[in-house]
């Protein structure tokens, strides 16, 4: 019976075995699985920390919808984008890690924790520094992001109907001059706020309004002043608006 040493030797001799693989090509195969790794980490914590900058806003994201039903929660896309990108992020990360050379040494569950823990901790730290809005506001100028802020921004269409948003344009004594994003300037009265933020009221500032418009003229009376949600800029709603409005087929 020949042994397994002889059956090598014997392919070696006949010019069977296979070639070699050269050496760069497993340290080029090695570096591209770090690399991947630490590209889905970075990104993926950025996209956490989006994603908790969202959750954490005082006065847009449950302040919406707190008067809407459970599927307008759940469709709630701007937000729910960034918690599932993260979510997918992590999962390649720890699947690359996994099956990256010596990751086999260490248990699936304690590198699931690890790339979990670091994506809250380093998440939480990014929206706490500020940085999430800019990482958003970044991301709002890619390709298709636009569609996925759509949801939102329909809701702000209706802006006449005991809500409006806009820049502030100027402040005085107990009321201040808003512009829509349809350009139209609103005198708005908030001397009456229940629920008034003065660090906001500053020329250029983006506030979302609650309270009682007039019918006849640009009058709103607020009852109350909020920043504007988290994720929704004027410019946004007003590319929203021109969209809208197309030319009729002849």
């Amino acid at each position: 019976m020949t042994s397994i040493a002889d059956q090598f030797k014997e392919k070696i001799e006949q010019g069977k075995m296979p070639e070699p693989i050269p050496r760069w090509r497993v340290q080029f195969k090695h570096a591209a699985l770090w690399i991947l790794f630490c590209s889905f980490v970075v990104v993926g914590t950025a996209s956490s920390g989006v994603a908790v900058w969202f959750m954490t806003d005082p006065g847009g994201l449950l302040f919406e919808y707190k008067n809407g039903d459970a599927l307008s929660r759940i469709l709630d896309l701007l937000p729910l984008f960034w918690i599932l990108l993260s979510l997918i992020l992590a999962v390649g990360a720890i699947a690359i890690f996994v099956h990256a050379p010596r990751g086999y040494r260490h248990r699936t569950v304690v590198i699931g924790g690890a790339v979990f823990l670091a994506f809250i901790a380093f998440g939480g730290a990014i929206s706490a520094t500020g940085m999430s809005d800019k990482i958003e506001s970044a991301a709002s100028r890619m390709p298709g992001y636009k569609y996925i802020q759509r949801p939102r921004m329909a809701q702000f269409m209706q802006m006449e109907q005991n809500t409006i948003i806009g820049r502030i344009q100027e402040t005085h004594n107990g009321w201040l001059l808003l512009q829509d994003p349809r350009g139209i300037v609103w005198q708005v009265d908030v001397s009456q706020c229940v629920s008034r933020q003065n660090n906001i009221l500053e020329p250029g500032n983006c506030v979302h309004i609650i309270g009682v418009p007039s019918t006849t003229v640009e009058f709103f009376e607020a009852e109350q002043l909020l920043p504007c949600p988290r994720g929704v800029r004027i410019q946004h709603v007003q590319q929203y608006l021109k969209g809208q409005v197309k030319e009729p087929v002849r």
